[in-house]
């Protein structure tokens, strides 16, 4: 049997001295790990290796949140054709890195997911980091927007100077909340610190390694600033499933939680005929299956 993907990764990284890879690269290894004989050994390890939370220093425990990659349940997730190249794209370019950065080639690992709201760009961003076996941070826009001038823009320098450390995803969701087309001429107040936060995101994209990847989602692509769109290397639309898409996602996720006998036909052509996002959807099939779970304790 040949090197794995995973195994030449490793030896790679040790060879080159890269030891802020090792981590994740061991976890990736004990992942390809498909054979039975293995699957103590493989547990054990990923879990003492746990690479899904990097320490946030304590100026950013409020601007940035880190999703548990290791709680997500990727066999139920459902992966269209059309979303299938967005992720094979992204791990793609993570692959290469090391080797674009030996050639002087600097191609930023970006990407803009957009679309109608509720099509699943988020629990993309986990599945993409749970393949990937990094830690994904999302920001705390709440948090992340200071009252006082010019302090955002120093917020968003912290942040990335933070994630350029590591080999991990930043998820910027709701982009067109923070980055919206600058107006011509001078601004002065919100218009103003809108800018420069604008302004400071572009700069960032613009200083980060091929090893650092960064998505950006919005609702509003038409808002957001012309200039920073270019700083995306990918930018892909999200979009309502179609009808046997659907079909088949509800097919995984009624396998993978055991509940065939919990849905009707009907009651499955009845969620499709009305439903049409992706997330939606799972909603709706969750809430009958609570209404019959509850049925069933009560008798």
């Amino acid at each position: 049997m040949g090197l794995t993907s995973g195994q030449m990764q490793l030896i790679e990284a040790i060879a080159e001295n890269d030891s802020s890879h090792y981590r994740v690269l061991a976890v990736n290894c004990l992942k390809e790990d498909s054979t039975k004989q293995n699957q103590g050994f493989v547990k054990r390890y990923i879990e003492k290796l746990n690479v899904s939370k990097i320490d946030i220093p304590c100026n950013l425990t409020d601007k940035l949140i880190c999703f548990d990659i290791n709680s997500f349940q990727a066999g139920r997730y459902y992966l269209s054709e059309n979303n299938k190249g967005i992720f094979d794209s992204i791990v793609k370019t993570a692959h290469v890195a090391d080797r674009l950065n030996k050639m002087g080639i600097d191609f930023k690992n970006t990407t803009l997911l957009y679309g109608l709201s509720d099509t699943g760009k988020t629990m993309f961003c986990r599945y993409v980091a749970y393949k990937l076996g990094l830690p994904l941070y999302y920001l705390n826009f709440s948090n992340l927007i200071d009252s006082y001038m010019g302090k955002t823009a120093q917020n968003i320098n912290l942040i990335f100077n933070f994630v350029k450390q590591y080999n991990c995803m930043l998820l910027i969701d709701e982009l067109d909340c923070i980055a919206t087309k600058r107006k011509s001429g001078g601004q002065s107040g919100a218009d103003a610190e809108i800018e420069r936060i604008t302004i400071s995101i572009m700069q960032e994209l613009d200083n980060i390694s091929n090893k650092t990847i960064v998505i950006g989602a919005t609702n509003r692509l038409d808002i957001v600033d012309d200039a920073l769109l270019r700083r995306f290397s990918n930018k892909r639309e999200f979009s309502p499933f179609s009808k046997n898409e659907n079909l088949d996602m509800i097919k995984l996720f009624i396998e993978s939680t055991h509940t065939e006998s919990y849905f009707t036909e009907d009651e499955i052509n009845d969620v499709i005929d009305k439903f049409t996002t992706q997330g939606s959807i799972i909603t709706k099939l969750t809430q009958i299956l609570v209404n019959k779970l509850y049925a069933e304790d009560k008798n």
